[in-house]
């Protein structure tokens, strides 16, 4: 009887085992596409408030002013905005008229007699 009881609760901790590696497994081989998701999602939030830097210069009209702080490659090419950060990239939209061109760092949009004009400072 205590033989039984012995296998019994090995059988019960090796199942245990089992189950947390599989576990562990699922986790490691997820891990990686999770960070990857999170690093595309911050480079296309801040593609986004890019796209709505410009927005904002358009609709408030002649003197709008602002900055913004980057670590990725900006690139501005008829109308779609290119992010490229550590090897990754996106694209976004925006609407306004705005010189093409390739910027990093801290940037400067400004509204000057309706044209939107985009800086390094």
């Amino acid at each position: 009887m205590r033989a039984q009881i012995s296998i019994e609760a090995i059988i019960a901790v090796s199942l245990s085992i089992l189950i947390f590696l599989g576990f562990f497994i699922f986790y490691i081989n997820n891990n990686g596409a999770i960070k990857n998701s999170s690093q595309i999602l911050k480079i296309r939030d801040e593609c986004f408030k890019i796209s709505n830097a410009i927005q904002s210069a358009v609709t408030l009209g002649d003197g709008y002013t602002t900055t913004l702080i980057t670590n990725s490659t900006i690139n501005f090419q008829e109308g779609t905005i290119f992010v490229s950060y550590n090897g990754k990239d996106t694209a976004c939209s925006y609407r306004g008229d705005v010189f093409q061109g390739s910027f990093t760092g801290s940037l400067s949009i400004e509204n000057r007699n309706n044209i939107i004009t985009i800086k390094n400072v």
